[in-house]
């Protein structure tokens, strides 16, 4: 028997993953922790020469995993989530979808933007960054219209504004500034085509979102198309200046022009079948591990 930790929602992909592990050749059983439950995770080296990890928890006591997939994004950043991280970084050999060093990178969207910021061939959507609000307010910073602030390394639409004028901005400001938080000041882009690539290992999809309203990357109906010679060239550099993780999806529009405009690389993006219409991508990923494990 096989032990798997998934460190996500058991809620939302629970079923998913428990059904990608069964009817194999060998056993596997799923266990699911939390990011704000890890600090009841106890994690360390029994032997030093061994390089293994063992966990514990209240169910189980104290034990070994086989694998480990991080499903946790950024979506409501935890404390406790990068410690974790970075813990993993200290056991190179233990078989899990995707190394620590992507998902640290992911965790923090100053960071994610440095990264691709590495490749001068990634057309980053144009930014100014500020390391917390109080420094944007104290620098008398004042922005282009129209512009998009974020703030924080929230997703899915949460924590953005669209600011288009000096009241709006004054007024926005007044909300930020006990925040304390990174913030990004954005260009606002014009696009025909919002797009999400959707990598799990060599293959790559393209999917196309229809959209309302002036925010990209947020799902409502949607298509997938065969990804073109520059997609594909997109998404491989940024997964290499991301540390190569084996998964995941590059949030981009496509502008008037024809040309693209990058916002940002997602470690763990959604896997629904039914939602990103990519058949079989819960098992894809189930596969890579199990691969790994042996």
């Amino acid at each position: 028997m096989k032990r798997i930790i998934i460190v996500g929602d058991e809620r939302a992909e629970g079923n998913q993953w428990r059904e990608v592990f069964r009817n194999r050749d060998e056993k596997y059983q799923v266990f699911f922790v939390e990011v704000s439950k890890l600090c009841d995770v106890g994690v360390r080296r029994r032997k030093k020469e061994e390089d293994n990890l063992y966990i514990t928890t209240k169910t189980e006591g104290f034990w070994a995993p086989d694998g480990l997939i991080w499903r946790w994004g950024a979506v409501k950043p935890n404390w406790i989530h990068e410690p974790f991280l970075e813990l993993l970084k200290s056991f190179p050999k233990f078989p899990m979808v995707s190394r620590p060093e992507a998902h640290l990178i992911c965790a923090n969207r100053l960071r994610m933007l440095s990264a691709l910021s590495s490749d001068p061939e990634i057309p980053i959507v144009p930014h100014v960054a500020f390391v917390t609000s109080r420094f944007l307010i104290e620098s008398r910073y004042k922005p282009e219209y129209p512009c998009v602030v974020k703030i924080g390394s929230f997703h899915q639409g949460l924590m953005k504004a669209k600011v288009d004028s000096d009241d709006q901005w004054h007024d926005l400001l007044s909300f930020i500034f006990p925040l304390e938080m990174p913030v990004v000041i954005e260009d606002f882009i014009k696009f025909k085509r919002d797009l999400r690539l959707i990598f799990i290992g060599d293959e790559v999809w393209s999917l196309v979102r229809e959209f309302e309203g002036w925010k990209a990357n947020r799902l409502k109906r949607l298509y997938v198309e065969k990804p073109t010679e520059k997609m594909l060239d997109l998404t491989k550099r940024a997964r290499e200046a991301i540390g190569n993780p084996e998964y995941g999806a590059l949030d981009l529009v496509e502008k008037d022009d024809g040309s693209f405009c990058v916002f940002e690389i997602n470690d763990t993006p959604d896997l629904d079948p039914d939602t990103i219409q990519v058949e079989d991508s819960y098992r894809k990923v189930a596969d890579m591990l199990i691969k790994k494990i042996g």
